[in-house]
Order: C-alpha cells, then structure tokens, then sequence
C-alpha cells in the first residue's frame, strides 16, 4: 500500500483547483478595464492652435455620470499677479474650488452667473475661500476691486474633458466603449459657434480628432497703466 500523499488525495486536489480558481478571480478583477484615448486638436479657422479651449466628450443616450466624491486635493482659482489663474477652470459638477489670493493686495471675487452667484468680499493673502459648484455651467468671475480682472469656471455633467495649452491639444483618457459628442468651449468663441463631432469609441481605441473654430473675439484681458502685472 502506498503511503498517504496530500498532493495525490482527491480532496487535496479539488480544494487546490478551487483555491487556483479564487487567486485567478482575484487577478482578473485587478486588471484594469479597456478604455478609450482620444486626442483632440483645437484650430481656428487660420490653422493655428487654440489657447484655454476646453474640450469635453458627452455620452449619447445615456443619465449623466455619478457626481464625484470628494477630492484629496482640490482645483484652485487662484489671483496672482492681479489675474485669475488659469483663466478658464473646467470641473465636474458637484466639485469644490478653492480661492486663495496669491496677491499682496486684497482682492472682492463676484459672480452673476445663473450657474452659480458669487460675492466673496475683500480678503487678502492668508486667506482662502471654498465654494460648491452645483450646477453646470459657465461662471463667469470679476473682482470688484480691479475690474480688467476675468476668469471663467465651466462646470460640467461629464467626467471626459481637458484644457489646451499652446499647443491647442488635449488627450481625454479612460473613455469606456461607447457613443459620444465631442465639444469645445472657449471665452472668446465667436456667437452661435459651437463646434461639435459626433464618433464612437471601441474599448482600448486610442483615436484623434479635431475642432475647428471661427477667428476668436479679441481677449478682454487687456493691459492697462493700472494693470502693468497682466501677462497673456
């Protein structure tokens, strides 16, 4: 009679299997997902690359996604130098942004947009305001100290959207297979354009695309002899 062998028992074998098939769950469930990346080019109308556009992806047919929980760190509109940086904030709706002023001077920041009204009075550099954006959006912001002063905060029902830089290009990763519209927004668009592109994404796609805009509207940041801080 052969000895006793865990290895070759019957019971030590299905259990080993049905371990193996748990470990193997395990690792399936951490792989990550397939998704999409789109690469996005803004251009006018002349060819050349569009400065602080915002490109957003909108999901056909479908409720808007969950409202995000609560950020480690969260986006800031900052005054530095008598001048809202950045200039255009794009945030998912639900967000919370910070204002802290980055100035030695103080600073009143005021909003009238139906989107979300704003009156944060005078207050200087050692402090900073908090404020729920809950609606989506344009929110235009002024100072009611210096009024050449303008940024824009673009609250969003869409978790797929980024600012160009320069070079007029954005990327919009981890986009789950699907049907989208794709848009683009900026301050100084033109009236009635808004560019928009319809595609559908494959899981782990890694496309392109571009927006064209008309000639943008002159940029009412403008330096003044009050101003001698504004740097476009």
């Amino acid at each position: 009679m052969k000895p006793f062998s865990p290895a070759t028992s019957p019971w030590f074998a299905s259990r080993l299997w049905f371990t193996n098939l748990g470990f193997a769950s395990l690792w399936f469930a951490s792989l990550p997902l397939l998704a999409a990346t789109l690469d996005v080019s803004v251009r006018d109308a002349a060819g050349a690359p569009v400065d602080n556009a915002v490109v957003y992806a909108m999901r056909a047919g479908g409720a808007p996604p969950e409202r995000p929980a609560a950020a480690v760190t969260a986006p800031a509109m900052d005054q530095k130098n008598q001048q809202f940086v950045p200039y255009v904030l794009p945030v998912r709706t639900g967000s919370a942004v910070l204002f802290p002023n980055s100035d030695n001077i103080q600073h009143n920041v005021y909003s009238f947009s139906t989107a979300k009204p704003i009156d944060l009075k005078l207050f200087g550099r050692n402090k900073i305001h908090q404020v729920q954006f809950d609606q989506p959006g344009v929110v235009a912001l002024g100072c009611n100290i210096h009024d050449w002063m303008l940024g824009f905060v673009l609250v969003l029902d869409t978790p797929y959207f980024a600012r160009t830089g320069r070079s007029g290009m954005v990327s919009l990763r981890d986009l789950p297979a699907g049907e989208y519209t794709l848009h683009v927004w900026q301050p100084n668009l033109q009236d009635g354009d808004q560019p928009q592109q319809k595609l559908i994404l494959g899981a782990a796609d890694a496309g392109s695309a571009e927006l064209k805009v008309k000639a943008l509207k002159p940029d009412r940041r403008k330096p003044t002899p009050s101003n001698p801080f504004y740097n476009n």
